[in-house]
């Protein structure tokens, strides 16, 4: 009887593991369908493409390094990983990575290399506030005077009122713009912490940063920003499970911006030293100052 309760434990062993050795590379293999089916508009695809984007359009001054997004794909799930950057001074700034997961069609985790507290409400800064909301943003003006002349830093910037393109180019000639906020119809009903914890400003890089971007100045600005606008609409549930954000209020923003047929810009990021940026403080269109992130250089440089 022991020895026929081997045998049964042993032929029991082997079915399980035989039925494991098929069942999971079929679930795999669906997997890979259900992800990579379309092509470049399959599903896969499309939620790197919504990654892209939401980092550009939501994250000032951050990009995807699109050279370094890995992906992988087992049963029921795809993961995404990336390199994240700023450009600091004209240079690239090397922040970390970031991976996304997808269970089927649902964002389940996100997790970070270079966020102190990962994902989470309490990471978000509120670095823009539209010259009509009714919320007091404190100004950092003043603390440029107190850095070394040269000092890499990033700075925020809130305008007095919204501007076009064209003026934001005349009026800031000379300095180096990474990002533009982007006035959507939202921002000036933004009345408390809760407001912004709730919806992020919105908008696009200055410049090329990728050609294979939706901002890849293939287009004029406005076309850009609406396909990029339009994108996110499509995905929006993705794009909002990508951030920190519980409201990216990307429909109505889409809508308004068509309606309005042109761009306005409240806000603005800067990068330079701290002499290059000191200006700034006495410029009549510049509402607000806050400091991002700021480059210390090592010991001999500039004091």
């Amino acid at each position: 009887m022991k020895k026929a309760q081997q045998r049964f434990f042993f032929r029991n062993t082997l079915l399980v593991i035989s039925f494991i050795l098929v069942i999971v590379p079929l679930l795999t293999m669906f997997s890979v369908v259900y992800y990579a089916s379309g092509g470049d508009h399959g599903k896969g695809n499309d939620f790197i493409r919504t990654i892209r984007t939401v980092s550009e359009m939501t994250d000032p001054n951050v990009y995807v390094d699109y050279d370094t997004v890995s992906d992988e794909i087992n049963p029921f799930t795809m993961s995404v990983t990336t390199d994240k950057y700023k450009m600091i001074d004209g240079k690239r700034n090397y922040l970390g990575k970031d991976t996304y997961k997808l269970f089927l069609n649902d964002v389940f985790e996100k997790e970070s290399n270079y966020r102190p507290i990962r994902y989470s409400i309490n990471h978000i800064k509120i670095r823009f506030v539209h010259p009509k909301a009714k919320y007091f943003l404190p100004d950092e003006r003043w603390d440029i005077q107190f850095l070394p002349n040269g000092w890499p830093l990033e700075v925020y910037i809130s305008l007095d009122q919204s501007y076009s393109l064209k003026e934001i180019n005349e009026k800031f000639k000379g300095y180096t713009i990474t990002w533009l906020a982007l006035d959507t119809g939202v921002e000036e009903k933004m009345r408390n912490d809760l407001d912004f914890i709730r919806t992020p400003a919105i908008g696009f890089p200055y410049r090329k940063v990728n050609p294979h971007s939706i901002f890849d100045r293939d287009f004029n600005n406005y076309d850009e920003v609406v396909k990029g606008l339009e994108l996110l609409n499509k995905y929006e549930k993705w794009a909002t499970d990508l951030t920190e954000y519980k409201d990216l209020k990307i429909d109505e923003r889409l809508k308004w911006v068509k309606n309005q047929k042109e761009l306005k810009i409240y806000g603005i990021s800067i990068t330079g030293t701290a002499k290059d940026v000191s200006s700034l403080e006495k410029m009549k269109e510049v509402k607000a100052i806050r400091l991002g992130q700021i480059n210390y250089p090592q010991q001999g440089d500039d004091e």
